[in-house]
């Protein structure tokens, strides 16, 4: 079994929208500075992926209040894929409505912060385990 590869990375948490059953954050990534990933990296990390994250949101100076605005919250999210420019890398995750508190992630709406993120599977929700299996069961 790989050990899954945790990354941490700065970012700009961008527009947040909610559907009838989802709810998804957009994420900008420099390309520039030591916190970074190649495009390839970037292509395999959120390409048609499933993702641990950890959102983590960057003092502002103004005094979070308990409760309301969290200094991080966790999720499992799906990244059907990124945008690639020379300055940044772009990506949208999608979390099930069921698994977040919404008023939350909708708190990292243009806000500055990282993120802690490791990939776990396809974004059809086959884990990497599964996936090892699979192939396994293939030969």
């Amino acid at each position: 079994m790989a050990k899954r590869e945790k990354i941490k990375l700065p970012c700009h948490f961008g527009q947040f929208s909610l559907g009838k059953d989802k709810a998804r954050i957009g994420v900008k990534f420099p390309r520039t500075g030591d916190s970074r990933i190649s495009p390839t990296q970037a292509v395999h990390l959120f390409a048609g992926s499933q993702l641990e994250v950890k959102l983590i949101g960057e003092d502002d100076g103004q005094p979070n209040l308990p409760g309301i605005v969290p200094d991080n919250l966790g999720a499992v999210v799906e990244c059907h894929r990124c945008s690639i420019s020379s300055d940044t890398i772009t990506a949208s995750f999608t979390f099930e409505k069921t698994t977040v508190k919404i008023g939350e992630l909708a708190s990292f709406a243009q806000r500055s912060g990282k993120i802690e993120m490791s990939r776990i599977g396809d974004a059809n929700g086959a884990g990497e385990e599964e996936e090892e299996e699979a192939e396994e069961d293939k030969e």
